[in-house]
């Protein structure tokens, strides 16, 4: 990505507030300044194959033969013939090696894996987490991992990083993610929680006592999900379902 002019970049940003995010300066934005031939169509993730001139989403055989399928190389935008590095359809392609999905590929504190336009894997924040500048993933509206955020403050995602700010509650309380609301004009519209317990080396819920505690923020409803819906609607916004895990993980966009 390029800090370009607005006009200048072909990113599809989904509102105001997805722009402000990737902002980097007066009327410029951190962008692609390509055009993805085949965005012109409404299914999400669709990328032009240099073989039949034709838009796929990758990771799929199209016009490639057995063993092969259709995957980026060095150009993001555009696919073309690779073998597929494991034989094994229940193994996927992370630092180098061929490994089981069901292994713990990503052991860090709010991570989850997610295969890449090239067919392999790699470790992302999951949703409600965001990557502080230590290099470790955070919740949002809670003071990190480990006392990441000092003092009254909490971790706010600002172009794509988490970041340390005010928090809007008196201390000993917090927001939570799953509370916030999109139209916050005073202090009055944050909804704060009292914290009764150590919450900084687990994932924070709200209890049934609006109070948080640990619990776990990404599993919560997930496992009903099967039972009603089929597709990647089901999973919500910027998430889709994973047959191999049986669960909802983060849409990449590498």
């Amino acid at each position: 990505e390029l800090c370009v002019d607005i006009g200048q970049c072909f990113t599809q940003f989904k509102n105001f507030a997805d722009v402000a995010k990737h902002s980097c300066g007066r009327g410029k934005v951190f962008c692609r300044n390509i055009r993805n031939p085949c965005e012109i169509f409404q299914k999400h993730g669709l990328l032009y194959a240099t073989e039949d001139a034709k838009c796929y989403k990758p990771k799929v055989q199209g016009p490639c033969r057995t063993d092969h399928w259709l995957v980026t190389t060095t150009d993001e935008m555009f696919l073309s013939c690779q073998p597929k590095p494991c034989s094994d359809v229940s193994h996927v392609l992370m630092g180098g090696k061929c490994r089981p999905y069901h292994e713990l590929l990503c052991p860090g504190f709010g991570e989850v894996w997610v295969s890449i336009g090239d067919g392999s894997a790699v470790c992302i924040c999951d949703t409600g987490f965001a990557r502080g500048l230590d290099g470790n993933c955070h919740q949002v509206f809670t003071k990190g991992y480990k006392g990441y955020c000092k003092g009254n403050t909490v971790v706010y995602e600002i172009n794509n990083k988490g970041l340390c700010v005010e928090n809007p509650c008196q201390k000993g309380k917090m927001p939570h993610l799953h509370t916030w609301s999109r139209l916050i004009k005073t202090a009055d519209d944050v909804t704060c929680h009292r914290v009764i317990d150590d919450i900084s080396e687990c994932e924070v819920e709200v209890n049934d006592d609006d109070e948080l505690v640990c619990g776990s923020i990404r599993n919560d409803h997930e496992a009903s999900l099967v039972k009603y819906c089929v597709g990647d609607s089901c999973c919500g916004k910027r998430r889709v379902w994973c047959p191999f895990r049986m669960r909802c993980v983060p849409i990449f966009f590498g």
